[in-house]
Formats: structure tokens, sequence, C-alpha cells
């Protein structure tokens, strides 16, 4: 909205609003978290305050684009205090899922949280992906070998290299891909036995 006035000579103590008497947001998101457990996926949120909060709808993904719901979580309607929720995926897919909250009002309005990722690759092979911008390396359990990596543009060069500890991780190592959201660059994870590659969209 644009508000203007002319012939102003002075000044005192005003406020610009709606016609509404208050204008608050649906949810107030506190957290939202995913964490792999006996290959199921617990997914934790909690928030600060809700208005008018129908209910929740779990969303799931396998690439970070495409989501289906998983179920459904009521809300508190009105509150002004923190408050948790909890969901179980029973059956989420090998590989890297994806999640995020929909938030919905009595009226139909929905709000959504952030988007989170979680690898249940557990196998012998090694795994990349790209998530928030930020890029993951999953290490395999099978091996004592340190490893490399590497990154790279799609025109051959170099934009980071460093090594890594061997042993599979739960908590993946990160490397933070700002600079090159968009962009598409290829990851390659060696060591003295073997190499593993793959391209990945910074998004």
């Amino acid at each position: 909205y644009i508000f203007i006035q002319r012939d102003i000579e002075g000044f005192s103590d005003f406020a610009l609003g709606s016609n509404f008497s208050q204008n608050p947001l649906p949810v107030e998101w506190l957290a939202f978290d995913a964490t792999p457990k006996d290959q199921k996926v617990l997914l934790t949120w909690q928030t600060a305050t809700e208005t008018n909060n129908s209910h929740f709808t779990v969303l799931h993904s396998t690439d970070g684009v495409n989501f289906h719901e998983l179920g459904h979580k009521p809300g508190a309607g009105n509150s002004n205090q923190v408050l948790s929720y909890s969901f179980t995926d029973h059956d989420p897919e090998p590989g890297v899922n994806y999640y995020r909250i929909r938030q919905t009002d009595f009226d139909g309005t929905t709000d959504y949280s952030k988007m989170v990722a979680v690898n249940l690759t557990l196998s012998q092979e090694p795994n990349i992906f790209c998530h928030n911008q930020t890029i993951h390396f999953y290490l395999p359990r099978r091996q004592n070998n340190a490893w490399s990596y590497q990154i790279y543009r799609t025109d051959g060069g170099l934009v980071h290299s460093g090594k890594l500890p061997p042993g599979y991780h739960t908590n993946p190592y990160t490397w933070d891909a700002s600079l090159y959201a968009g962009q598409i660059l290829l990851v390659r994870l060696t060591n003295n036995q073997e190499s593993f590659a793959r391209k990945i969209v910074v998004r």
C-alpha cells in the first residue's frame, strides 16, 4: 500500500495499518528436523505461535521438487506458547529423502516450512547430494581408506578439493556451494582403490 498526504507542516505520533484488527503470521516456525532411526525417519518440528491453524500436512519427495502427502497432524488453532510435533515416516526410500510441512488455516490458507533432507543409503557405496546449496558427502563403512574429493565446473575448472577421513558417517561432511547456486558441478570422490563421481545441481 502507498499512503500520500500533502501540505504537511508538522509531525506527531502516527501509525499505518489495515482495516483488520491484526495481521499475524499463521504459524511462526521454530525448528524442523529429520532424523534417521532404525530405517525410519523421525520428523520433529516446533512452533512459537499459531493463529487459526487447522492442521499440518507432512510432504515427502525423492528429488526435492515433486512432493506427495504422507500424513496429517492437527494444529492447535490459536497458541502463544512453544508447541512440539512429531511424525514418523515408516517407509522412506533408499537414498535421499526430502521433507517439508504444509500448514493450513481454517480458511484454507497455506504456509510451508523449510525443506530438510536425510540420507538412508547405508550401503557399501559412497553418496553425494546437494541440499540448501550445500554439498553432502556420505562415505561407505567398508574401508579404512581416506577419501579425497574434487569439485569441478562444467568447463573442467577446479572449484575446490579436500580430504575426508575414512568410514561411513550418519552426519555427512558438507561443503558450502552457495556461490554456485543454479549451476551444475561435477563432484568426484577418490581413494587409492576407486573413484566415484556425480553431477550436482546446486539448489
